[in-house]
């Protein structure tokens, strides 16, 4: 359940910035999660605005989760796209990403796997 440790970092980091802001209120915050992070959104979501409705200076904060689709680029044939993904067994097992292309291994990943607060609003 790796979601809980990453909704802790997340709240971690809001309020930490709120604070180094002097912010009074926390409103919006905005979190980008990737593909290939396997991470259930909705218990990203769940776990964050627990912790939210804990704390006076972010109980009414809206969440928004946007999710970046993976970008993958074939290092033998210069395909990119989207990569054709195991299903939910990849959460068991050590995925390869094959091209869909050319059907090789060996894709280059640009986009899919981060994890990041892209924005905070808060009043001051």
């Amino acid at each position: 359940m790796h979601e809980f440790s990453i909704a802790q970092q997340i709240t971690q980091v809001v309020f930490r910035t709120a604070r180094e802001n002097e912010a009074k209120l926390i409103e919006r915050v905005v979190v980008v999660i990737g593909e290939l992070t396997l991470l259930n959104e909705e218990q990203v979501r769940f776990w964050v605005e627990e912790v939210f409705s804990h704390k006076d200076i972010s109980r009414g904060a809206t969440l928004e989760i946007i999710n970046r689709p993976a970008l993958v680029r074939c290092s033998k044939c210069g395909f990119q796209g989207a990569p054709s993904c195991p299903g939910p067994e990849a959460h068991f097992l050590l995925p390869t990403l094959v091209c869909p292309h050319c059907g090789q291994p060996g894709m280059d990943i640009k986009e899919g796997r981060e994890c990041l607060i892209q924005r905070i609003t808060f009043q001051k």
